[in-house]
């Protein structure tokens, strides 16, 4: 067991104490009522298992003191209500059931503003100076009076925390909120006495402070999540970053400072994907030159912390006094209980996919996206319908035979172990990983290793038989199934990529596909063939593979052009945060991509490819091309055990072709209702 001198030894904020040094960062996750903005079970469930989990204490995530400023992207609660009130009293006693202490953030979102859903409204901000995500939606400057009115709005809410019984509130005045924005020369370009010099900049918080004081008293727990850098061109420095987080400190008023070091202009940063390969822990070396300079206040940092030897060591050298973990509890809510008790190898690691939590929550209107989910976490957003993570034993055991060692058969292996089936893995391949040991091939994409590693680590430590090199066909089905004896057949056997260009734009093959210059992604990762010099790559995806493979032959030399029928190429690149790492890197290695545009025939030396609004047709030329379109799921074992009598059931990509996150709930799911 290691040695956590500092990370499970007690730490006061101001007056209340925390058991040890880890915190669950206030963090995006839709779990209030959409519509009334309430608490609801399935919210009380979630923020149950971070407690029961072992974190000192759960930050309620940012919600808004303005009933006519909804929070943009995400639904959170209602904090200008009195009738939020008992819902946070039910999280109160929740968390400290749990002995876990709870504290609410209050917010403005500014020019961040929901005015999708309320329509009759308009961002307001300090000047007329639009959300980077929303540039037509120019804010209303707020008034003299606007500013005292939302002033005391926070006042309320934070009354209205202390009626909750709450252990503290934590004042949100970062990622470009309304707060932030006050403070910050890129947002505030006001000429009166809330603008121009630093202390004008600095009046809004100040006064703000002072009548959220008066409304609490003086013993009630305050801290300030702030922005201490923007890491943008012309945006808040360290150096600044320092002077306001010490200007804070003087006014004596607050109890401890969290450090974030993003606004939305850089939040890959803050949200960093597993491409942008930044180091774990990279906000330490920010936050330590903070705490350095503040002498009254425990200083806290997140950033791609998922360890808690790293966690440990950041508090030891100097870098902060606790942990923010958002993702990294989202992926395993147990991370500190785990860690405390030795079982470091048993942590669900957070691969930085970004696919359940970020996209899900940032991503569409309010409500469609029904929350937040992880990738190694199936439970995650789900806690109300699949209960902890500490599994009771299943009623019935049964013997599951799992085809499929991907990230789908997996997890359905290790859930259905874990509840106390009998399972046993066969897949034809002689590596675990399925279609995820190809992505690991890509630069940069390293990350889902460490997902395979621990679900290999897990079925080894039950003791689960997993049979590699073993091809499941129609003359050896039934001595398998003689041997075996199974009461139910997870069929985990993956997907194809289309050989023909087929997809979903015309939804027949690409003329021209049969030629040998022609292959799949499938075959770029497995090395099955020659690449010419000049490569061109036909992308339908929109996901991480066809830009991962452009970065890949360009690193090597090739001359790379993409043609892809999106505006951008990969779009969900936007909503994972690898845009800025990703497509950055292209521009630098030269590769040429051609958007809204498709292949209307393969030639001997490249493509006949149209804009598809002008169709306008040009050539490209290319010694190879590269199909990554749509994938057909391998559902020929199916048939052979239906024939059998064997019950079976198709998960992941055998059942349809579609993220990682979705295996791993499929597999998850299977497993649970066995």
């Amino acid at each position: 067991m290691a040695d956590y001198r500092y990370l499970f030894t007690p730490l006061k904020l101001g007056p209340i104490v925390l058991k040890n040094r880890i915190v669950c960062a206030a963090h995006g996750n839709q779990v209030a009522d959409p519509v009334t903005f309430m608490v609801t079970d399935r919210a009380k469930s979630y923020y149950e298992e971070r407690a029961r989990g072992g974190a000192a204490a759960i930050i309620l995530v940012s919600s808004s003191v303005d009933e006519t400023a909804d929070y943009f992207p995400a639904t959170n609660f209602a904090l200008w209500t009195d009738d939020i009130i008992p819902g946070l009293k039910e999280l109160v006693d929740i968390c400290h059931a749990n002995d876990c202490k709870f504290l609410v953030q209050p917010s403005h979102p500014g020019v961040h503003n929901d005015c999708h859903v309320q329509v009759d409204e308009v961002p307001r901000a300090p000047s007329q100076i639009p959300a980077v995500e929303y540039p037509n939606l120019v804010p209303k400057e707020l008034t003299k009076k606007e500013i005292v009115e939302i002033q005391d709005k926070f006042a309320r809410a934070a009354g209205r925390c202390v009626a909750a019984g709450v252990d503290g509130i934590e004042l949100m005045c970062g990622h470009e909120k309304l707060t932030w924005a006050f403070l910050a020369p890129l947002s505030n370009k006001r000429t009166d006495e809330y603008g121009g010099s630093l202390e004008n900049r600095f009046r809004f918080m100040g006064e703000m402070l002072e009548k959220v004081r008066r409304e609490t008293g003086d013993d009630f727990p305050i801290g300030l999540r702030l922005n201490i850098t923007e890491l943008e061109n012309g945006g808040m420095t360290l150096e600044e970053g320092i002077q306001i987080a010490k200007m804070f400190e003087a006014t004596g008023k607050l109890d401890w400072l969290g450090c974030v070091m993003a606004t939305y202009r850089s939040m890959p940063f803050e949200l960093s994907p597993f491409c942008a390969n930044l180091e774990p822990g990279w906000g330490g070396e920010f936050s330590r030159n903070i705490k350095a300079e503040i002498k009254k206040m425990p200083v806290s940092v997140s950033g791609k912390i998922t360890d808690p030897g790293l966690a440990e060591n950041m508090i030891a050298e100097g870098a902060c006094d606790y942990v923010y973990l958002a993702r990294t509890l989202i992926a395993d809510p147990h991370f500190p209980r785990k860690a405390m008790q030795g079982k470091e190898d048993d942590i669900a690691p957070c691969i930085a996919c970004n696919q359940g939590c970020v996209a899900r929550c940032f991503a569409g209107a309010r409500g469609t996206t029904n929350g937040i989910r992880c990738t190694v976490n199936p439970a995650a957003g789900e806690e109300l319908r699949w209960g902890s993570w500490l599994f009771s034993n299943t009623g019935t055991r049964k013997k599951i035979l799992v085809v499929g060692a991907g990230p789908a058969g997996l997890q359905c292996a290790l859930t259905a172990s874990q509840r106390g089936h009998e399972v046993t893995i066969y897949d034809q391949q002689d590596e675990l990983g399925g279609q995820a040991r190809l992505i690991k091939k890509l630069p940069g994409h390293t990350a889902p290793q460490t997902f395979l590693d621990y679900l290999a680590g897990q079925l080894q430590k039950l003791n689960v038989p997993i049979h590699l090199g073993q091809d499941i066909n129609g003359e050896n089905i039934k001595s398998l199934i003689d041997r075996q004896a199974p009461d139910l057949v997870a069929l985990a056997t993956g997907s194809r990529p289309a050989r023909d260009g087929r997809g979903g734009l015309t939804g027949v093959p690409i003329p021209g596909w049969e030629q040998a210059h022609v292959c799949t992604y499938e075959d770029i990762l497995l090395n099955t063939g020659s690449v010419g010099q000049n490569v061109l790559i036909v992308d339908e995806l929109a996901d991480r593979v066809s830009p991962g493979i452009a970065e890949l032959l360009a690193e090597s030399g090739k001359n790379v052009t993409v043609v892809t029928r999106w505006a951008s190429f990969s779009p969900n690149l936007h909503w994972w945060l690898d845009e800025p790492f990703t497509i950055g890197k292209l521009d630098m290695l030269g590769v040429q991509i051609h958007p809204d545009t498709w292949v209307k025939e393969i030639t001997p030396t490249g493509a006949t490819c149209f804009n598809m609004f002008s169709f306008r047709e040009f050539e490209l030329a290319a010694d190879t091309v590269v199909l990554t379109t749509m994938k057909y799921s391998q559902t020929d074992l199916y048939a052979l055990f239906d024939k059998e009598g064997i019950e079976c059931h198709l998960i992941g990509d055998a059942k349809a072709p579609r993220w990682i996150w979705n295996a791993t709930h499929d597999g998850f799911k299977l497993a649970w209702e066995a």
